[in-house]
């Protein structure tokens, strides 16, 4: 009714709706507008920080640019798998190095002029930083509906929906997005894997930027298969999955930290935390049966 209205009050207005789509959206709504030509429908969703920069900086700022520091570097797991998919999005993630994209070695330190770099943008100080966005809804759609759950679509669907998102989302052209969603290693049909492996490496590396995410999609699917040092410092020899508490937390509050570590099994960087009695961790790895999705 909003849009309705406001084609009809100012003729030289144009307007953008923006929507997921999901449950209650519904194209039919948008049917049979007064002027349809001054009307652009985009379906999508984003909610993001934006910054001001000075002391309320993009925190990536902050780490690579403003603290001086010149030692952080992608790592080659992402940009390895990037390179092999051939995938679009390298220019807006990394600068190349001599011509190439060249990950750092994982776990390891490595001289910064000589691999890529964090792409500019992403340094900047206003760069805003996204909290929820269509791309994550549509591959947690994926997910259900690759569990079982209807959702309105297949998983299939929402799999090309969230990888076409990420690539609007940085600036990659529908073609080559298209192509790249036809390729045999990405396109749902023949990627490699179950829907485990297929919908969570492209999670993965659609949240490149958003950390806590990836590593929350890692920790609940077990993929994609991650570069590991050669002496890892947790005890199973695979990457974290948890954070301990910190050491002034033990000493300082010794009761609860004890209290909360016996909640969660045993404080170490294997166990992720349980918020439910019947299961030993917060999202019950990809190899083990789950309640739910």
């Amino acid at each position: 009714n909003f849009v309705r209205h406001l084609l009809k009050a100012d003729p030289a207005v144009q307007i953008l709706s923006l929507d997921a789509l999901t449950y209650a959206g519904s194209l039919e709504n948008l049917r049979d507008l007064p002027d349809p030509a001054r009307h652009t429908f985009q379906e999508g969703d984003i909610c993001e920080i934006h910054y001001e920069t000075g002391t309320y900086s993009n925190p990536l700022y902050q780490d690579l640019v403003q603290s001086g520091r010149n030692d952080f570097v992608p790592a080659n797991t992402i940009v390895d798998i990037m390179n092999d998919l051939n995938d679009p999005r390298r220019p807006a993630y990394f600068t190349t190095f001599n011509g190439e994209y060249i990950g750092g070695q994982y776990g390891y330190s490595n001289a910064f002029a000589q691999f890529s770099h964090i792409a500019d943008p992403i340094q900047e100080p206003d760069y805003p930083m996204t909290i929820l966005d269509y791309t994550e809804l549509a591959f947690y759609l994926a997910e259900a509906a690759a569990r079982g759950f209807s959702v309105g679509g297949t998983a299939e669907e929402w799999y090309n929906k969230g990888i076409m998102a990420s690539m609007d989302h940085w600036g990659v052209s529908a073609e080559e997005a298209e192509a790249y969603l036809a390729q045999e290693s990405v396109a749902y049909a023949t990627a490699a894997g179950d829907w485990k492996q297929k919908i969570a490496t492209q999670a993965w590396l659609a949240f490149y930027i958003r950390g806590l995410e990836g590593w929350n999609t890692y920790r609940r699917l077990d993929w994609p298969v991650m570069n590991v040092p050669e002496i890892p410092e947790t005890d199973d020899g695979k990457l974290p999955r948890s954070f301990k508490y910190p050491v002034t937390e033990q000493t300082l509050n010794g009761d609860n930290y004890t209290a909360a570590a016996a909640a969660i099994g045993v404080d170490d960087m294997t166990t992720t935390p349980s918020f439910a009695p019947f299961a030993s961790r917060a999202w019950r790895s990809g190899n083990t049966p789950m309640s739910g999705p």
